[in-house]
């Protein structure tokens, strides 16, 4: 679940072997953000994306699997961060969410 000013509206656009992966930014800007997918069988995968992005393709996807996506924003508050998750899924994808615990 996304904080107050955590990624909302996180949705993935399925084009077989590239998914288009879109949300809000709800930082006004001061957020980063990295994505954490993986097959059901198969290896996780880090994507890091720049500061102020709010779409990314990830390609060289097997378009006969279903993928999780967790997206995660870290968001400058105060003196330190804090990070928020949001999660989506292509083809049918049901598995727990990819772990992510910190940036990479």
């Amino acid at each position: 679940m996304a904080s107050a000013s955590g990624p909302t509206g996180f949705r993935a656009q399925d084009h077989g072997s590239t998914v288009d992966l879109f949300w809000n930014d709800n930082s006004g800007g001061t957020a980063s953000y990295f994505i954490v997918y993986r097959s059901i069988d198969g290896p996780q995968q880090t994507v890091s994306v720049p500061q102020g992005k709010t779409v990314e393709e990830v390609t060289q996807l097997d378009p006969s699997k279903g993928y999780c996506f967790r997206l995660g924003a870290v968001i400058p508050q105060g003196s330190g961060t804090t990070t928020a998750f949001a999660d989506t899924s292509v083809r049918g994808c049901i598995a727990a969410s990819p772990a992510a615990t910190s940036s990479p």
